[in-house]
């Protein structure tokens, strides 16, 4: 079907021109690299976030070596829009596209598959069931009681910023879905507002920070002077969780949350020593 010369005349002046597409250059990774949240020192290696940090010590406490790490990538640009998010070194043919992604879920799988490991161990690396058992508490007491302090403890958005609404694409668990009980609901007016920090979510603060401190005296306590959490012979997920977040809090600034860590020896002495393994098995190319 041609085109009526009317319609060309009127379109003359504004000749429409294609180009060929500009395909991003992607070179090969030839080291397994972990997308990361940035660490808080320009030339570190370890994330600020504790969920990136915790991935990070898995990887690391589990031995696989030759990691990178990349942090230009915003969290929507990765899988299930949240960080951390693993590129593995594959090796691809000329012409196809060599990004092979993990989301943070799929990592335990892909390091069994880099060690040749099964992961048919009902242990779970932990010596006996009753210390599996006891992991997932300590585990439920982390990213529960000790997580809502790191959260209360950590700078806030200021007023202008929670108003204007802006979205990072980070997905964030708030601090009311950790909390056990849950705070009560606001009521009156502000309960058709968004929440917004001016209006107050009724935190009880002083019923974290009680949690919070019985909480790291049971971890003090329990650890010991064993090497490894649970007296395991070898690392676990648990030490690895334990790690991030004995990490974050004693980068906070001078306070109860920090103090309370401080005081126990044993603890920043076992912290120390595990970041020193977590850092060496990390590259930072980006």
């Amino acid at each position: 079907m041609q085109v009526p010369s009317v319609v060309k005349q009127a379109l003359a002046p504004f000749p429409l021109h294609t180009y060929p597409p500009i395909r991003p250059k992607r070179k090969q990774s030839q080291h397994p690299t972990l997308w990361i949240h940035p660490p808080n020192a320009s030339d570190g290696v370890l994330s600020a976030d504790v969920e990136c940090l915790k991935w990070q010590a898995y990887l690391a406490l589990r031995g696989v070596s030759g990691l990178r790490i990349r942090t230009d990538v915003d969290a929507q640009g990765s899988l299930d829009g949240r960080l951390p998010c693993l590129q593995a070194d594959s090796v691809s043919k000329p012409g196809q596209d060599n990004l092979e992604l993990h989301a943070a879920h799929h990592i335990p799988g892909w390091a069994d598959a880099k060690l040749g490991q099964t992961e048919d161990d009902p242990l779970e690396g932990y010596r006996s069931e009753a210390a599996r058992d006891e992991s997932r508490a300590w585990v439920s007491l982390l990213e529960g009681n000790v997580h809502a302090a790191l959260l209360l403890a950590q700078p806030t958005p200021s007023f202008l910023f929670s108003v204007v609404g802006f979205d990072t694409g980070a997905k964030t668990r708030p601090i009311e879905s950790i909390l056990t009980p849950p705070p009560p609901p606001r009521t009156g007016i502000t309960s058709l507002l968004p929440p917004l920090p001016i209006f107050g979510f009724q935190i009880p603060k002083e019923s974290v920070a009680e949690r919070y401190q019985d909480a790291v005296s049971a971890l003090s306590e329990r650890l010991g002077t064993d090497r490894w959490f649970l007296s395991s012979d070898s690392p676990t997920p648990l030490d690895a969780l334990v790690f991030a977040y004995l990490h974050c809090i004693l980068n906070l600034k001078d306070g109860p949350v920090r103090q309370e860590v401080t005081r126990r020896v044993n603890l920043v002495a076992w912290e120390y020593r595990v970041r020193s393994q977590v850092i060496g098995a990390f590259t930072r190319t980006y």
